[in-house]
């Protein structure tokens, strides 16, 4: 097993709204570490899908590279980042904040620590196509990357996903238009009810968004999630994609 970790730098905006009893927001410079994992039999000759993967609210960047053995440990680069903001034992990937403006500029950090983290391992490793994999507030997170990263984004798989409808602008919804895109949501979850599904497949029909759906019988955790069928989602999105025209990046 290969696991190696690098570190991202980033810039935080400036922010000046004023938070009861925490005073002020200002810039500041972070490390944000990002766990890497390569295919068992890594050949540097070879292109391969990347998949970030994004932890839930009070997750970790470490324990998500567990799903490595249920995606197959030869198909993919595998690499989590994580959340700046702590969350209980975890990690967050937005500020707890019901300021607009605050959430505006935490929205645009989070979305930047994807952007490089792609760069990253773009200079560092041949990568095919690039998928976001999230759980839970990192699906949130994967589906507003995926709409201002659009031309860098192959997929997006979304697993207990939240409403779609509460993060994303219509300028976001419209940027998603044609993106592939993998829901997986547990039958007994109690975080998010299955039985707003139907209202979001016609939410993503209606936003011209081609959606696989997975329902399982597990609750919020990717414990019982169908990862295995995730990874066979990506390689014929791989598929697919070398049998049309390139693109650029």
């Amino acid at each position: 097993m290969r696991l190696r970790q690098a570190f991202l730098t980033l810039c935080l905006l400036l922010v000046t709204a004023q938070a009861p009893a925490q005073g002020l927001w200002v810039e500041a410079k972070v490390l944000v570490p990002l766990w890497v994992e390569l295919p068992a039999a890594y050949d540097p000759s070879r292109a391969y899908p990347l998949v970030l993967l994004l932890h839930g609210r009070g997750g970790a960047a470490s324990p998500m590279l567990t799903l490595r053995s249920r995606l197959g440990e030869d198909r993919f680069i595998l690499a989590a980042p994580q959340g700046a903001y702590s969350e209980g034992d975890g990690f967050g990937w937005f500020h707890a904040s019901g300021d607009p403006k605050l959430r505006a500029h935490t929205d645009t950090h989070a979305v930047e620590v994807i952007q490089r983290a792609i760069q990253a391992l773009k200079q560092r490793y041949r990568v095919g196509g690039v998928y976001l994999l999230g759980h839970s507030q990192g699906a949130a997170l994967a589906y507003l990357a995926a709409a201002r990263l659009r031309s860098d984004i192959d997929g997006v798989l979304a697993f207990g996903a939240g409403n779609p409808r509460n993060l994303l602008t219509d300028e976001d919804i419209t940027a998603l238009n044609s993106l592939p895109h993998f829901l997986a949501h547990g039958w007994k979850d109690r975080v998010y009810s299955p039985t707003e599904i139907p209202d979001r497949l016609a939410f993503w029909k209606a936003a011209h968004v081609p959606t696989t759906f997975e329902r399982y019988p597990g609750g919020h955790s990717l414990v019982d999630a169908p990862i295995g069928a995730a990874a066979v989602w990506i390689l014929k999105q791989e598929g697919e994609k070398s049998l049309a025209a390139p693109r650029e990046r």
